[in-house]
């Protein structure tokens, strides 16, 4: 198996582990497009992360994520009401949220192989567009949810 397919069956894994572990989602997963159209298609404002890793393989992860949901995912995570929700706890759960997939990713892609990850920052949602010139490939996931669409792009280069 090619590093992008067992990259994209990890990533989908990961994914699944901590969505539906966490908030009890139901997902269904599309790799047809990619960050680009992802973004221009939303109707609404999108959070986006970055998560720098290497190891075996290194990169980035871009997490982009509609704001109406990870206002959700925040009350949930943090366990308060709505309208407690901040724009700090909102920033920190797409942090951690990103943190966990990341880190699960690569778990499942080789749990003997050691990974170093970087701290995830919140970007501006163009820069989940960008695409490695130096990277030797791309994986992108659809995240389709009955309250919207998450994307999860890994950029990759051995």
């Amino acid at each position: 198996m090619t590093a992008k397919m067992s990259l994209k069956e990890a990533m989908t894994t990961s994914i699944s582990e901590v969505l539906e572990t966490m908030f009890f989602m139901s997902l269904e997963f599309d790799y047809t497009g990619n960050m680009k159209e992802c973004i221009e298609a939303s109707d609404e404002s999108l959070m986006a992360t970055r998560l720098d890793f290497n190891g075996p393989l290194k990169g980035w992860f871009n997490f982009a994520i509609p704001d109406s949901i990870i206002h959700t995912f925040a009350e949930n995570f943090m366990g308060i009401e709505k309208d407690q929700v901040t724009a700090e706890f909102k920033e920190g759960t797409i942090k951690e949220l990103t943190n966990m997939i990341a880190g699960n990713t690569f778990s499942c892609l080789d749990p003997e192989s050691v990974y170093n990850l970087g701290i995830p920052e919140v970007v501006d949602i163009a820069e989940t567009v960008e695409s490695g010139s130096d990277a030797s490939g791309e994986v992108f996931i659809l995240v389709e949810t009955i309250d919207g669409s998450l994307a999860l792009k890994g950029v990759f280069s051995k």
